[in-house]
């Protein structure tokens, strides 16, 4: 696979192997909350001298990705804690 030259190319690109309803839309909005959480730490970096672990930057994304589509009647009893600690059985290994 070849890198994407661009974020459009790199969107375009993004498709994922056929999941559940709940993890088709958590992948669908995945991409944005990846580039907003950049946008955020790159602000971050440059204006207030601040740096996030790796580890808790993919928190924060997860944690965005969740609150995005938490008030849709699918997520209804879905808990954050789902989201970030078994994200793997969530997205590969839904119930």
């Amino acid at each position: 696979m070849v890198m994407p030259k661009d974020v459009e190319s790199l969107l375009l690109q993004w498709h994922f192997k056929p999941l559940s309803d709940r993890a088709t839309i958590m992948m669908e909005v995945l991409p944005a909350a990846i580039l907003w959480s950049i946008w955020l730490e790159r602000n971050q970096r440059a204006f207030a001298d601040k740096e996030l672990e790796m580890g808790r930057m993919l928190v924060n994304i997860k944690t965005l990705a969740f609150r995005w589509v938490s008030l849709l009647e699918l997520f209804k009893g879905v808990h954050l804690d789902v989201i970030i600690g078994r994200w793997e059985n969530f997205i590969f290994q839904p119930p």
